[in-house]
């Protein structure tokens, strides 16, 4: 479970699902905004020309970007914000479903606060896709799908039991729409208006439980056989670290338990 928006908001996910299920706007039945548990379904956009939408799950927007004196024809001077998030498809029946999904929104420029607010991207139910993870299905083990996403939106990582997927890109370029500029010709759908982004797969001996990006180079699991390290960084040498835990309960360096009534 997740809470959102200082806890009105909590969102439900299914064991090993990396996107939430099902959301609450209010956790206090009492409040008359209270609704009863809701589908996360949006309808996204797959086609460039044609519009063609198929039901999508959405996650929280893992990025937003802010752009100021633009006009509109309707609305005279106006500020837009683009968010770009995790979408899972349930329909396309195709062996990898999880796409980088984006969506837009203005703002009268007299009423805008000029700062990413990434709650308010979550609200949108208008959503595109604009690139394939290529080779991301859904974990069929116990653990399912675990997704870490750096901080800067640079990096996804995911991993089924033991293995793990790193898909690389610039969030910057991505939301920008020229996306046939930013993909290889092989790897672009002009129909679609679809990037398809290829993944470098890590090294790994232990089974996955968990995952968290600590900057945009390095990526930290937590496995069955201790704590792993991956540096993606310019000066790295392409080794994998593997860090143990202690689980001696009395190991040398642990505090000693205080006397009781003279006892250990």
């Amino acid at each position: 479970m997740q809470f959102l928006r200082k806890d009105k908001t909590l969102n439900f996910f299914k064991p090993g699902h990396p996107v939430h299920s099902y959301f609450t706007n209010s956790c206090d039945p009492e409040k008359p905004d209270s609704r009863p548990w809701q589908e996360n379904r949006v309808l996204v956009d797959v086609e460039k020309d044609d519009e063609y939408w198929l039901k999508f799950a959405v996650g929280m927007p893992f990025i937003g970007f802010h752009f100021d004196n633009l006009t509109d024809p309707r609305h005279g001077r106006i500020c837009r914000y683009s968010y770009l998030a995790i979408g899972i498809s349930e329909t396309l029946g195709l062996r990898s479903n999880v796409f980088i999904v984006q969506t837009d929104r203005d703002v009268p420029e007299s009423q805008c606060k000029h700062m990413v607010d990434l709650e308010k991207g979550r609200r949108s139910t208008n959503w595109k896709a604009v690139a394939l993870l290529a080779g991301c299905g859904r974990g069929t083990s116990s653990l399912g799908t675990v997704m870490a996403i750096s901080p800067g939106g640079g990096r996804i990582a995911v991993a089924t039991w033991d293995r793990v997927l790193v898909w690389t890109f610039d969030p910057s370029l991505l939301h920008e729409g020229s996306l046939e500029h930013y993909f290889p010709e092989r790897d672009y759908n002009p129909k679609k208006g679809i990037g398809r982004l290829r993944p470098t797969k890590l090294s790994t001996e232990g089974v996955i439980h968990s995952m968290l990006w600590v900057d945009e180079t390095n990526l930290y699991a937590t496995t069955d056989k201790g704590l792993v390290q991956w540096d993606m960084g310019h000066w790295s040498d392409g080794e994998r670290e593997d860090l143990s835990l202690a689980y001696d309960a009395w190991p040398e360096t642990a505090v000693e338990m205080p006397n009781v009534n003279g006892n250990m």
